[in-house]
């Protein structure tokens, strides 16, 4: 409920200057501290819903504890490979979608293994902790793994062929005073808008209402990866 009310101010208050980013920032750092909370609790409330066989396993099973320490592996590698890959999804073209859509995809990869799992390895979820590491472990490093996978087959195997798109610029922001980032907010869309990190001296030469050049590659996947930006010349 806490995180629901945060969510409200943060959505009106989102493009606001200071003062009220002030406000924005208190109620974006306490919704955060609940879902510290709720994960810190997360495993306890996973119990209380759907008991264990066991809480501590005296003798655990050889593939069992390869499986738990694997779990956690496999989700912390996930994460590195995303925030190398976070940068190639900001330069594409519909990249949010791109990183949803591959990451849900990886979810199903994940209930299929786990459906897999229970029917021929159960014990593997019959001591408390490994159940909940299991489960984390496969179902967000899946959701990693899947998207930055995507990313990174789109882009690196995107066609050479470099061609010209040309879109609108709705407005300018800064993410900060020092080294800030410079976004361009441009109408990709009829009724939606796409967010791209261009460097600052680019940022300073453009104004709003500008008509601005994307140089794009085709992707593999079908996603348009950004290799420049340029502004359109007036005559």
């Amino acid at each position: 409920m806490y995180i629901v009310l945060c969510a409200i101010p943060l959505w009106i208050l989102a493009e606001e200057k200071p003062p009220l980013s002030y406000i924005a920032l208190l109620f974006f750092l306490f919704g955060m501290y609940q879902i510290i909370i709720i994960a810190s609790l997360s495993q306890q409330i996973i119990d209380s819903f759907f008991p264990p066989v066991t809480l501590i396993e005296t003798k655990t099973k050889p593939f069992d504890r390869i499986l738990y320490y694997f779990s956690s592996a496999f989700f912390f590698i996930g994460l590195v490979f995303l925030l190398f890959e976070l940068q190639q999804l900001d330069n594409t073209i519909g990249g949010t979608n791109l990183f949803w859509k591959a990451g849900f995809i990886g979810i199903a990869v994940a209930i299929v293994i786990t459906i897999i799992l229970k029917k021929t390895t159960p014990s593997v979820y019959f001591e408390s902790k490994r159940r909940y590491t299991v489960h984390f472990g496969l179902f967000i490093g899946c959701f990693l793994w899947s998207a930055s996978a995507a990313s990174f087959i789109n882009h690196f195997y995107a066609e050479s062929e470099i061609s010209t798109k040309e879109f609108v610029l709705k407005r300018k922001s800064t993410g900060g005073k020092r080294n800030a980032s410079h976004w361009l907010f441009l109408q990709t869309k009829p009724s939606s808008e796409e967010r791209f990190e261009v460097t600052e001296s680019f940022f300073e030469t453009v104004e709003e209402r500008q008509t601005i050049l994307l140089n794009i590659q085709k992707g593999k996947l079908g996603y348009d990866v950004i290799v420049g930006f340029r502004k359109k010349e007036t005559h």
